[in-house]
């Protein structure tokens, strides 16, 4: 299969571990300065990350009782390796939104879909990009095409809540 790899400027190319992807595929998003990576693994295509240079599931492992989530793909990551932006639901929600984890502790935010009217089936909440603190986080909610709401471009800030980016960007004047 396929595998994530990185590349630095001293090493150059190398794959990074599939311990629990073995000859199925990996692949890389994106890369912290430390080399913290994340992206998907298998089986099931898994958000996972990279720390030390060993792959790990980012919601823990399938085998150690967190059955019931699926936890998607690893999309970014801070700078400093300490948090990773990647989608998830479940066990009890139905819906795919947005989550945050704390790389160091497993802590993790769900990011709250807008309070507009959406479509409670098929609609979903993707996180593309993560501040620095991991406190702020920019994505898209909706159907995504062919079911469910439009998509739109949403900010999550902590403490505040997720906003429709295009009105708070009309409401600050540009």
């Amino acid at each position: 299969g396929a595998s994530a790899y990185a590349w630095s400027e001293g090493t150059g190319t190398f794959i990074l571990d599939r311990t629990i992807a073995g000859e199925d595929s990996s692949r890389g998003n994106a890369i912290a300065n430390d080399g913290t990576a994340t992206g998907w693994t298998a089986p099931g295509r898994t958000a996972a990350a990279w720390v030390d240079g060993t792959e790990r599931y980012i919601c823990g492992d399938i085998a150690d009782g967190t059955e019931g989530w699926f936890c998607n793909e690893g999309w970014d990551i801070t700078p400093s390796g300490s948090h990773i932006a990647y989608t998830g639901a479940g066990p009890e929600d139905f819906n795919v939104r947005g989550q945050i984890v704390d790389v160091a502790t497993g802590a993790n935010t769900t990011i709250p879909f807008p309070p507009a009217p959406g479509d409670p089936f098929w609609d979903t909440l993707s996180v593309w990009a993560i501040s620095d603190d991991g406190k702020t986080a920019v994505g898209e909610f909706g159907g995504g095409g062919f079911f469910g709401s439009p998509p739109y471009p949403v900010v999550w800030v902590e403490g505040i809540g997720t906003i429709d980016l295009q009105i708070m960007l009309l409401g600050q004047g540009l």
